[in-house]
């Protein structure tokens, strides 16, 4: 298709079509041309059309000799030589004008009637234009005066039709070529002004911050090219900004929950040191009973605080990770040591399992933030588990990875893919704790993706939530 061509070619179309359709136009309208001057040929008057009427002018004034002199034979004489393409003037012998249609007389002293009797003189003017001057004579052949016929030596017509013609057939060539120029340069100009409209529009609705919106040019060709690099960088521009705008949103909703999750501990700080104050301090039981409630809340804000240094520490570009071999099995079993206490003093059963079918002795990772992660994982699992219920921990060693399951009976994840995002929390009507920030696994989910690995969450077997994250040995984001 023509429109697919490139700008370059798409004019070199347009020329040749031009320069065929012109020609090709000009010889159909020569031939139509020439076939109605054929057929009209009637119309056309010959050079010496007009020459050939004198012999019977001629013959008329030789039989009218001197009576032409008399200027009421003017009617009679003008019935005789025609109204267009030959004029007259009657003179008498001495060459004055008497009566004709002819307004200049060439007779003079220096040059007489009688040198140019019988002659056909040219104009100083005009070469093709003739006078003939024939003689008036009597009964006894004197001289009386002469008749002078003026006419051109030229092709003439009966009408202005075969005129038209022949400046139509002339000027064809060049009204085709203008009217081919305008037509190809009207399609080729729509062609490239539609798509640089449709980008000056876009342009203008990024300008006003508007980018939902697609610009599409099916055309294989510079414009097209633009409109499509246009759109991808309108496309582009588009993710950057919603994920700038989810930034801005997310920074507000993390400002909202600190100060949220702020306010409760020092409300709760307040309320009690103003209590002491009032005299509450002198009643032991209620001193130690508020003092702990102080304690308590002071650890909480102090909590919270550091999972915040945390996030603000794994979030910003200079964070690395401090990746170390380690002896493998030792690390999971403190990790599990340590988890084992809270368990029991919560009643929750702990099934462990760890698979190690070819004996890694040890794995490179960040010894640090893989424990706080475990920890995470844990404990959240915990809060959610209720007394007697069960959390099962497997763990497999291999090569180059390892996987990290834990399974627990709890009231599981309500919306699986919101989980490990900031701040985020899911309300259980039994198990609203307070101290939970929901940064947790959103922690967890930045630093399993540090190590260049991978976290999920969903249903466990025991129809509570699921945990599983896999890392590399080694592994670090790209």
């Amino acid at each position: 298709m023509l429109k697919d061509l490139s700008i370059k070619k798409q004019l070199q179309v347009g020329f040749f079509i031009i320069l065929i359709g012109s020609i090709f136009l000009t010889f159909f309208t020569l031939v139509l041309g020439v076939i109605y001057l054929i057929k009209n040929d009637e119309k056309v008057k010959p050079a010496n059309y007009y020459e050939q009427r004198l012999p019977t002018i001629e013959d008329y004034i030789s039989q009218n000799g001197k009576k032409l002199l008399d200027l009421n034979e003017k009617e009679n004489m003008e019935k005789q030589i025609p109204k267009e393409g030959i004029k007259y003037l009657v003179l008498n012998s001495e060459g004055t004008s008497l009566y004709g249609t002819l307004s200049k007389n060439s007779i003079s002293p220096s040059n007489p009637l009688v040198q140019n009797l019988n002659k056909r003189v040219h104009s100083k003017d005009d070469k093709n234009n003739l006078t003939y001057y024939v003689p008036i004579s009597d009964e006894n052949k004197k001289l009386k005066g002469a008749v002078a016929l003026n006419y051109d030596i030229k092709i003439s017509y009966s009408s202005t039709w075969p005129v038209l013609i022949v400046i139509g057939l002339v000027s064809s060539p060049f009204i085709y070529i203008t009217l081919l120029t305008l037509l190809v340069s009207s399609i080729i100009g729509k062609r490239v002004s539609i798509p640089i409209k449709n980008l000056i529009e876009a342009s203008n609705r990024i300008k006003n911050k508007d980018l939902n919106f697609q610009i599409h040019y099916a055309a294989k060709n510079e414009i097209g090219d633009l409109t499509n690099s246009f759109e991808q960088m309108r496309s582009e521009l588009e993710t950057s900004l919603t994920q700038q705008w989810k930034l801005e949103q997310d920074k507000r909703d993390y400002l909202k929950a600190i100060a949220h999750d702020l306010k409760t501990p020092l409300t709760i700080i307040k309320g009690h040191a103003e209590g002491l104050i009032e005299g509450i301090w002198k009643n032991e039981t209620l001193l130690f009973k508020y003092l702990n409630a102080i304690t308590s809340n002071v650890d909480r804000t102090s909590k919270l605080l550091n999972e915040i240094n945390q996030i603000t520490e794994i979030d910003s570009l200079s964070y690395t990770l401090f990746l170390q071999n380690i002896d493998i099995e030792p690390f999971l079993e403190e990790q599990i040591t340590n988890f084992s206490h809270l368990s029991d003093k919560k009643q929750v059963n702990l099934d462990v399992t760890i698979t190690n079918e070819h004996d890694i002795k040890t794995f490179t990772l960040d010894k640090g933030r893989i424990g706080q992660v475990i920890d995470n994982i844990l404990m959240n699992s915990l809060r959610f588990t209720p007394p007697n219920g069960i959390i099962k921990i497997s763990i497999m060693i291999d090569h180059e990875t390892l996987s990290f399951q834990v399974h627990d009976s709890g009231p599981g994840i309500k919306n699986p893919n919101r989980i490990f995002d900031k701040f985020y929390q899911e309300k259980h009507a039994h198990f609203n704790k307070v101290g939970h920030s929901g940064l947790g696994l959103y922690i967890a989910n930045t630093i399993i993706k540090k190590h260049n690995g991978s976290i999920s969450a969903g249903k466990s077997e025991y129809g509570g939530a699921h945990i599983c994250f896999i890392i590399p040995s080694g592994g670090i984001e790209n």
